[in-house]
């Protein structure tokens, strides 16, 4: 029977029954939602990190190295793991020595110089006396601008270099699983000198420090569970009752048309690491009466 029933008979027995309370109560937890005589609702889900993310390479090759194991809290930015790369560290080396080797622009910049030099001076000759023939000066300036337009390909080319240098470095970071958050090893997929392929799952890092509470509330809750509310959460483990606070972050924009149920994210601190995230708990939310029963 729809909940759309047992809120029409909750009506119908209003002022006949005695026993209105107990078929309040049936409503209620049809609908999902535990209520207490404050007229708080409860609703369950599950807790997951914020940050759980498995990583890989997108270049196959053998695994060199692995830095940590499972348990090992690494950094941001952190190297995990290294494929082998004795061929790439040396086209990296060389292909620095060939950008950082500047004898030939620097030879190309002593002849623009000097060419620049007799021409300058042969100019002025030709100008003042005409003791240089125009033929020689212009032989002159022809050889100067063939200095300057080499020295000027010669500085292309060292850009070139450079960018080929670059290109051997970035081949050479992407042999290497940098942490993109700062977690806890999970899981390794993989040992030392196994074969990964490309794009294949290697390592799994969580952050527990920050969770969501994730659940399932009904549409009508959906002015009552804003973005932004404070609410409280519960949770069982070890025995014991364990109070956290969180702020609703997300609130899906369309119902789940199987359940009829709308999508609800808290975010909460977990720095000390109380909550392992997977547990189930419960949001705890001040519900009015009439709300409730106009559900």
């Amino acid at each position: 029977m729809t909940a759309f029933y047992y809120n029409r008979l909750l009506i119908i027995f209003w002022k006949k029954f005695y026993f209105l309370p107990y078929l309040l109560l049936m409503s209620l937890c049809f609908n999902g939602v535990h209520a207490d005589e404050s007229n708080t609702s409860f609703f369950i889900g599950v807790t997951e990190p914020v940050h759980d993310v498995t990583i890989g390479l997108s270049v196959p090759g053998i695994i060199e190295s692995i830095s940590g194991r499972e348990g090992y809290w690494v950094k941001k930015g952190q190297s995990i793991l290294h494929l082998r790369q004795k061929k790439e560290l040396l086209e990296v080396d060389l292909l620095k020595m060939i950008w950082e080797n500047k004898v030939d622009l620097n030879a190309a910049i002593v002849h623009k110089e000097k060419f620049f030099s007799l021409y300058d001076s042969a100019k002025r000759l030709y100008e003042k006396t005409q003791s240089v023939s125009r033929e020689e000066l212009i032989k002159l300036e022809l050889r100067y601008l063939q200095a300057d337009f080499q020295k000027l390909g010669l500085e292309e080319l060292e850009k070139q270099e450079k960018i080929k240098y670059d290109i051997a470095r970035e081949k050479l970071r992407q042999l290497s699983l940098y942490a993109p958050v700062k977690g806890i090893i999970s899981e390794i997929f993989l040992k030392q000198g196994e074969r990964c392929q490309a794009n294949q799952a290697l390592i799994r890092l969580v952050n527990p420090d920050t969770c969501y509470f994730v659940c399932n509330v009904e549409e009508g809750f959906s002015q009552t569970i804003t973005p932004g509310l404070q609410v409280d959460l519960l949770f069982q483990t070890a025995g014991k009752t364990i109070t956290k606070q969180g702020k609703v972050v997300y609130i899906s924009p369309v119902v789940e048309p199987a359940s009829g149920l709308l999508k609800v994210k808290v975010r909460f601190n977990n720095q000390k690491n109380a909550i392992r995230p997977g547990i189930s708990g419960k949001m705890m939310i001040n519900t009015p009466l009439e709300k409730k029963l106009d559900q």
